[in-house]
């Protein structure tokens, strides 16, 4: 029987679960796994305690309708496992993925809302991406120092690096390139926004980019470039600020270009290994999607089907690396639509409250997932689990972060 007491308890461990998970995200998927139920727990608990229902009523009409949207979304995905051929397979990644990551987008849209969560889940953002900075330049340098080698070993994890690229605790560039793009987004906002200079989160923010745009992934940087116009119109009327930004971004750009130079020009010309490869999962895609349009194949049954549509049995099933050709390939177009609805609302309430409050997380956070949502149209993002765990965690507490300022400002109720 749970105590008047516990709810409050439970709240507290909440909190700092939800930290925790934001720290782990990039280091560990069993630590994510196993963090997850926890935090369900704590949260149902916790919830036990509150006036959810009047507390609901405190939502505007915006909000309600991202709420809405994500369960007409989470509603077709469960509705495409009953006519998927793979029901088991559909089953399992209803569960296992689109259940846990809705989950995950309401825990941390509850948990944020607490006073000191904000910062607290900052903190725990900005150590984690010391941590993989830190790993990923020691990796740079077994790099450097074996350049005539076959294989470079992680001088931090021990295994052989399956890329010549830094990857940090990933296994691959681009999936660290995604982690860079999105919490190194979350930094640059957090010190624009400081009226004194602190040369560690400086350090920070130079060494994150430059790390981002050393693993050569051209979807992080084309992302980073989508969302860092954001803090341009926040920051317009300041010119110092306004002018640091352009030259960051352009140092980004020649940074790039070198690095690239010796495969430039296959990369701009897309006829590199990486754009044939996507060309071929694209046009799978295509195919599975015309011949189900509007209600698709079935949740997490993308792979499966891939050899059926692909054309060449000799080809790996993989993953269509268009996350919304994907989505259309498994849930249909109703799926994308309910999907995509639930990034305009969301984005609606992310852009209203930043005129009301020039929030330094919430704007961070808004250029994050921006550049997450464009990557996603060239990788896996949202069929990685440390990628799409990122996505629904910051997603939430953005969520969170707009509900909490348009509740305190009177004149938007």
């Amino acid at each position: 029987m749970i105590t008047a007491h516990q709810p409050e308890r439970f709240r507290r461990v909440l909190q700092s679960l939800l930290v925790a998970m934001v720290f782990v995200i990039p280091f560990s998927i069993a630590a994510i796994e196993i963090l997850f139920p926890l935090l369900l727990v704590a949260w149902l608990i916790s919830e036990t305690g509150q006036a959810t229902a009047s507390q609901r009523t405190l939502l505007r009409v915006t909000e309600k309708a991202v709420l809405w949207a994500l369960g007409l979304y989470a509603g077709t995905c469960t509705l495409s496992v009953f006519y998927s051929e793979f029901f088991l397979l559909s089953l399992t990644g209803l569960v296992g993925k689109t259940f846990e990551y809705t989950l995950l987008f309401l825990i941390a849209f509850r948990a944020i809302q607490q006073p000191s969560m904000p910062e607290r889940c900052l903190q725990a953002l900005l150590l984690a991406a010391w941590l993989v900075v830190l790993h990923s330049l020691l990796q740079q340098g077994a790099i450097a120092r074996a350049v005539y080698k076959s294989t470079v070993r992680d001088p931090i994890l021990g295994r052989t690096l399956e890329y010549v690229r830094m990857q940090g605790p990933y296994k691959n560039p681009n999936d660290l390139a995604t982690y860079l793009m999105v919490v190194g987004s979350i930094a640059l906002s957090d010190i624009l926004h400081q009226s004194r200079i602190v040369w560690s989160r400086y350090a920070l923010v130079a060494l994150m980019i430059g790390s981002m745009v050393w693993t050569q992934s051209r979807a992080a940087l084309l992302g980073f470039f989508c969302g860092a116009p954001l803090f341009l119109v926040l920051f317009w009327k300041d010119r110092k600020r306004r002018w640091g930004i352009l030259l960051l971004l352009v140092a980004a750009v020649i940074f790039f270009c070198y690095l690239a130079r010796l495969t430039l020009r296959e990369a701009l010309t897309l006829t590199d290994i990486g754009s044939l490869d996507r060309a071929t999962m694209w046009k799978t895609a295509w195919a599975m999607i015309q011949t189900n349009p509007l209600w698709g194949h079935g949740i997490n049954t993308f792979m499966a089907n891939y050899t059926k549509y692909v054309g060449d049995s000799s080809r790996w099933p993989a993953y269509a690396h268009n996350c919304y050709l994907q989505i259309v390939a498994e849930t249909g177009l109703v799926g994308l639509v309910s999907f995509v609805a639930f990034l305009i609302f969301l984005g609606s309430c992310i852009c209203e409250s930043l005129k009301i409050r020039k929030d330094p997380l919430l704007a961070g956070l808004a250029a994050g997932l921006v550049a997450f949502l464009v990557q996603s149209t060239f990788d896996t993002n949202f069929y990685a689990l440390r990628q799409a765990a990122l996505f629904w965690t910051l997603a939430g507490i953005a969520f969170g972060l707009c509900v909490q300022i348009l509740r305190n400002n009177p004149q938007s109720i």
